[in-house]
């Protein structure tokens, strides 16, 4: 989930990484085993052994974290999907094939799902950056001339799938099953969405 950044670190920049990393992953197995409601300060930095003052040393306030958290969070799932259904610029393949390949994810790794539900849910700024996802997938589909999609629908159709994401996350967060509704737009992709 954590990749250091691509500039050398000196040894105190290390170990200020690690705090934040530390705290950031106590964080996300906060909200996963208790929910965001347990989430404080003092739980935080009594899980990785920190005093509050070092805390706020490394985040202004929760929010802070929390928004870092679900950075980190929806750039790994993101950097996941480009690894398992890289972009194409073909057209022998539309956005569909990579939502699909998304939904798989989400399904695959359920306490991520949650997670990223449970921060979209709660943030709007979180909400934000998870709907400019959408919109960056169909620009990029724009862009390449992908059958069925232009500058005009683009921003109806991304807020469409955040919407059906959204569900599915929501799907997710309550245990409920995703392979029958992801089979079912996977052969309705077949179907209607892909070119000759």
């Amino acid at each position: 989930m954590f990749e250091q950044d691509k500039f050398v670190l000196t040894a105190k920049s290390r170990k200020g990484y690690e705090k934040r990393r530390s705290l950031i992953l106590a964080a996300r197995e906060i909200i996963l085993n208790q929910g965001l409601s347990a989430l404080t300060v003092f739980e935080v930095c009594d899980r990785v052994g920190l005093k509050r003052s070092s805390f706020y040393t490394h985040f202004a306030d929760l929010d802070e974290l929390l928004g870092n958290l679900a950075r980190l969070t929806i750039e790994s799932v993101n950097a996941k999907l480009n690894a398992r259904c890289p972009r194409v610029d073909s057209n022998r393949f539309v956005s569909t094939d990579r939502l699909l390949c998304y939904f798989d994810l989400l399904e695959a790794d359920r306490d991520t799902s949650t997670l990223v539900y449970q921060l979209i849910t709660s943030l709007e700024s979180v909400r934000r950056d998870y709907q400019k996802l959408f919109s960056d997938e169909l620009e990029y589909a724009v862009a390449h001339n992908h059958p069925g999609i232009s500058g005009e629908n683009a921003p109806s159709i991304a807020r469409m799938l955040c919407s059906v994401s959204m569900d599915f996350l929501a799907q997710i967060a309550a245990g409920q099953n995703l392979n029958d509704d992801i089979e079912f737009i996977r052969r309705l992709s077949k179907g209607v969405y892909r070119q000759a």
